[in-house]
């Protein structure tokens, strides 16, 4: 026994942080994600040479906060980033549990459905949005930016708080500040929040930083369409393999259902005269950015992840009912294990294409250590590419913002009668006319996610390296277990 059922109920949602997001940690050598690394790359630069990278790289010059407060932490207490980054989702989804707890009661839950809430948040989030990243800093603070409104209905303090909050969200994230601002606005023209100026303040900020950026902002898909279906559609075009449809089934069959539920407690919550304003505006206020752009496909990705602490807090009093119930009790905890099951294969379900090993990362950075400006780096596909995650990347980058991009994206139809469609004349044929140094990749990984999301079976991908590896101008530049990088060199291998 655990003693008081409150601290039962503590308990479990703790066990259930540490199975769900601590496991990686703890079973992985360093940070889950390829693109992980292309912000470590962004800290290191500004820990070895005290500047932000030039113009043109990515947009993280845009919007460094994330990237300045990372580098100083780590300045100051001497602790690799990267040390930061493979620790950085257990301790997010620590300090989440928290401010959606604070959420849910500030909107009136009790305590057996304020940890109800944050059970069902955690079990249904499986967007994966809790790396190394600026979107799950920024989620925090805007979560904390709502919080802290909430509480400047009874104290007026907090609302100095919850507006330091969104000064230091907007230079975090392009696009998590215009769902707060949103949020901001609608609960004051509902009277939600008092007095109703305050979104001036709001405004100013938000679009005081946006207006000179604004051609990035649109160069980056920023109001990319007005249209809430394409912009909600996903960035992976392929069917892909069974277990890529599975998975794909899986989450939205999840996400209708979350939401689906949400709309039916917004319903009841209604009808029983309960405060449903705020929870209601937390949970559907996302879908507006459906409309405005695509995010470069992960729109509908970030509306999920943005309405769930709302959807969370609607429907926790009924789940607490129905688990209390005499005759649904059974029903609700099938329900309940359902959601886990769900969210792990959605989270977990491309682990081994998300994994780094230290042999791909010390390989590739030994690549870039030895490179010259400009240089050209391609590859199949970003698993197993560990890449940009120091300052000798970045220098690259400067260069060419998209030096190191998978060569199916730079290529538009690359894919189409691979291999046997000339794509390894044209790869040669573009080395030839490149400036600088050109490298091909390959990792069993690329091979592995070329099968999963239905790109080529593997023995295709082998077919398409074995002609480099017999090709008199492609020479081995290094090689370990599960990885081996090809240099071009016109004058043959013995040059």
């Amino acid at each position: 026994r655990c003693g008081p059922a409150r601290w039962c109920r503590a308990a479990a949602v703790g066990a259930a942080i540490l199975v769900l997001r601590l496991t990686a940690t703890l079973i992985t050598d360093l940070p889950m994600y390829a693109w992980t690394y292309k912000h470590l790359g962004i800290v290191d630069y500004l820990l070895t040479h005290r500047v932000l990278p030039p113009s043109g790289v990515d947009v993280y010059r845009e919007w460094p906060a994330f990237f300045t407060a990372f580098a100083w932490f780590s300045d100051i207490t001497s602790v690799d980033p990267t040390a930061v980054a493979h620790w950085f989702a257990p301790v997010v989804h620590v300090v989440l549990v928290v401010v959606v707890g604070s959420l849910a009661a500030m909107l009136g839950l009790d305590r057996r459905a304020v940890l109800t809430a944050v059970m069902l948040f955690e079990l249904a989030n499986w967007v994966a949005q809790d790396y190394f990243a600026p979107q799950a800093f920024a989620f925090v603070l805007g979560l904390g930016v709502i919080v802290a409104l909430l509480a400047s209905r009874a104290d007026r303090r907090a609302a100095w708080l919850a507006f330091l909050l969104f000064a230091a969200l907007v230079p975090t994230h392009q696009l998590t500040p215009f769902w707060i601002f949103g949020v901001v606005v609608a609960l004051a023209v509902t009277r939600q929040i008092r007095p109703s100026w305050i979104v001036i303040p709001y405004a100013a900020v938000l679009f005081g930083y946006l207006y000179p950026r604004r051609y990035i902002v649109f160069e980056h898909g920023g109001l990319s369409s007005l249209n809430p279906l394409a912009n909600g559609a996903g960035n992976v075009e392929y069917a892909g393999s069974l277990a890529k449809m599975i998975t794909s089934v899986v989450c939205r069959g999840l996400s209708a259902t979350i939401m689906l539920a949400a709309v039916v407690a917004a319903v009841v919550w209604w009808r029983r005269k309960r405060p449903v304003a705020v929870p209601v505006i937390l949970a559907f206020s996302s879908f507006v950015l459906l409309g405005l752009s695509s995010y470069g496909g992960e729109a509908v990705f970030r509306v999920y992840l943005y309405a769930l602490p709302g959807c969370a807090v609607l429907i926790a009093p009924l789940l607490v009912a129905a688990i209390t119930a005499r005759h649904a009790h059974h029903l609700a905890a099938v329900a309940l294990a359902l959601i886990a099951a769900a969210g792990l294969q959605g989270y977990y379900g491309t682990w081994y294409l998300n994994m780094a090993r230290p042999s791909e990362l010390a390989l590739l950075n030994n690549v870039v250590d030895g490179a010259r400006p400009p240089a050209t780096i391609w590859s199949l596909h970003s698993a197993g590419m560990p890449t940009r995650g120091t300052a000798a990347w970045v220098d690259l980058a400067a260069h060419d913002d998209s030096f190191d991009t998978p060569i199916t994206e730079r290529w538009p139809g690359f894919l189409d009668g691979f291999p046997d469609a000339g794509q390894f004349a044209q790869v040669t044929e573009k080395a030839a006319t490149t400036a600088g140094e050109t490298y091909f990749v390959f990792t069993d990984d690329a091979k592995a996610a070329f099968d999963y999301f239905g790109y080529a079976a593997p023995e295709t991908v082998d077919r398409f390296e074995n002609i480099f590896a017999t090709s008199p101008v492609w020479c081995v530049r290094l090689q370990d277990e599960t990885t081996t990088v090809y240099r071009y060199q016109a004058g043959g291998c013995r040059s």
